[in-house]
């Protein structure tokens, strides 16, 4: 296991030493432009350490020779070290750099075997890794991508993998090959989700040198990519290293400074996604059971997806092979590299149900809200609605498990994509459709919004009213007006602030039942009496019920009584 990386192994005069960084491959000019945009939390992207397309083996090895000319033919270097117990690789006048090396099984200098670019090119595609992360991998801990004459023990240890602080580096993993695959493998492993000592997407305390005393600092790990680079070399610059550019400060450790520094330099931004908004974000539909796939790996995820089941997605990508994935809110939010083929996935129309019965479609809402666009769920809290109105419904449609409704005013409209979540309502009032009755405020009053105590319109005395439909609230009758019931509009006055608006006769007088009838409640019609044929009243009021007048006996109209009888049932004595 890695526990440390040391910056770069270089070969000094007279001896092989571990330095932290002394070498200046970029100018400190250049190093502290590129510096400015270092990011203790975030170095490096996911999708720029991930990306496995950005070079082709033959661009690989292109670029190894544009940073090296390997002509080092100093013979007199060569005899010397060799003598000191190093070996190097001498052919044709000049040290063989790693650019024009051979590399054998065991992933060393051979006769026969394969090139650097190629074993760097393999690793790449194996675990879909970027090639630029492993080149500048190979140059900030051996410099070997400029190194005019590498040293055998270079390759050994190419990439630094299996060397701890405390430790000798381990035999094992000895090789170029093993190197830069086993490195590979662990950048995969911990962009995949894998164990790291510093966790993707939490604070945890980065030193700033493998000297304890140094001290470090909290810092939050924002992607996989740089969890995984802090796990292969787990310290951070501190203020000093950073202004050195390319230099050393006290205390300073480098690794990282110097991996963002190269690749900076020599491949530009760190922070590149593969990841792109859509243009239209979306719900769609599975059109067959079907798994995620990592974007980066193109391994599937373990669980399923099922047909017909409704999904929110956000973003896309391309998986370099002309397929198009797509990534749901959920695995956007939580910058997971999963996705979806674009293949497996139909677009979706949400399914209406109409609501017909008329008591049904009043429903009330349980605290402020917002609309929803129910093709991508986002709220519209420009259109809020407020707590305890009652609003009625058109239809109504099930999405990703919840229920929306769509209202009677937008359906109208032609509006189909904006609704009010179930969840943020209750089942409205049934208002009663009642024989037009002609009331008057007995008391200043005003029309409510049913149910709770929101004024919209006060109500002067002895107004007279035309009253079509009531609601029954805790046992309480509230009643709306003709022309309220005819709008639909949800206001209504209380029961106990109106009295039926009975009009005195010109002429009051006698009147005689001409069958056996009864005496009604002309607001509930519930029976007051009953009355035999042939009986003799004396009337003196009356009241038109919907189309039907009622008249009131003296008797009753003393006591404010709201009994009447159906003046089809009276005659003139």
């Amino acid at each position: 296991m890695i526990k440390r990386k040391l910056s770069l192994l270089i070969i000094l005069p007279l001896l092989m030493a571990t330095v932290s960084s002394v070498v200046n491959f970029v100018s400190p000019d250049q190093a502290n432009a590129y510096l400015t945009g270092f990011k203790a939390g975030n170095i490096m992207s996911d999708y720029t350490m991930g990306n496995k397309n950005t070079m082709s083996e033959a661009q690989i090895q292109a670029f190894l020779k544009s940073k090296n000319h390997c002509n080092d033919r100093d013979r007199a270097k060569y005899d010397r070290y060799t003598a000191a117990g190093y070996t190097y690789n001498w052919k044709d006048g000049r040290f063989v750099c790693m650019a024009d090396e051979i590399f054998g099984a065991n992933g060393m200098p051979a006769a026969s075997g394969k090139s650097a670019a190629r074993i760097i090119w393999e690793a790449s595609q194996e675990f879909s890794i970027n090639p630029q992360v492993l080149i500048v991998l190979l140059h900030k801990e051996q410099g070997l991508i400029t190194d005019t004459w590498p040293n055998y023990r270079q390759y050994q240890t190419a990439t630094g993998f299996g060397c701890p602080d405390t430790a000798p580096c381990d035999s094992q993993y000895y090789g170029l090959t093993n190197q830069i695959r086993l490195a590979a493998k662990l950048f995969r492993d911990v962009l995949n989700g894998g164990w790291s000592n510093y966790p993707a997407y939490s604070t945890v305390y980065v030193r700033y040198s493998p000297d304890a005393s140094c001290g470090g600092s909290n810092v939050y790990i924002e992607n996989r990519a740089t969890s995984a680079l802090y796990r292969y070399t787990p310290y951070q610059p501190n203020a000093g290293a950073l202004a050195a550019g390319t230099g050393t400060a006290h205390c300073g450790a480098y690794g990282n400074r110097n991996f963002y520094n190269y690749f900076t330099d020599w491949f530009g931004n760190t922070q590149s996604s593969r990841w792109s908004k859509m243009l239209y974000p979306r719900i769609m539909a599975i059109n067959q059971n079907t798994l995620k796939v990592y974007a980066d790996s193109m391994e599937l995820d373990d669980s399923w997806l099922n047909v017909g089941q409704q999904i929110m997605f956000e973003s896309k990508t391309d998986l370099g092979d002309g397929r198009a994935c797509l990534r749901t809110r959920f695995d956007t939010e939580n910058n997971n590299p999963r996705c979806v083929l674009l293949q497996r996935l139909d677009e979706f129309t949400p399914q209406f149900s109409m609501i017909n019965n008329d008591a049904d479609k009043l429903f009330a809402t349980t605290q402020w809200t917002c609309k929803v666009n129910i093709n991508n769920i986002s709220a519209l809290c420009s259109e809020p609605v407020g707590e305890n109105i009652v609003v009625t419904m058109a239809a109504s449609t099930d999405i990703m498990g919840t229920t929306y409704y769509i209202t009677k005013h937008d359906w109208d409209l032609g509006i189909r994509d904006k609704g009010i979540m179930s969840e943020r309502l209750r089942t409205g009032y049934n208002y009663q459709v009642i024989q037009q009755i002609p009331m008057k405020a007995s008391s200043a009053t005003a029309k409510y919004i049913p149910g709770t105590d929101i004024v919209k319109q006060t109500i002067s005395i002895d107004l007279e009213m035309l009253f079509l439909s009531r609601i029954t609230i805790n046992g309480e009758y509230f009643y709306r007006t003709a022309h309220d019931t005819g709008y639909n509009s949800n206001l209504v006055i209380p029961g106990d602030k109106l009295s039926p608006n009975f009009s005195a006769f010109l002429f009051p007088r006698n009147l005689k039942t001409n069958k056996a009838t009864v005496s009604r409640n002309v607001l509930d019609n519930q029976i007051c009496s009953n009355v035999a044929r042939d009986t003799t009243l004396f009337f003196d009021s009356t009241i038109k019920i919907g189309n039907i007048n009622h008249f009131r006996t003296r008797i009753d109209a003393s006591k404010d009584s709201l009994c009447a009888i159906d003046a089809n049932d009276l005659s003139e004595v």
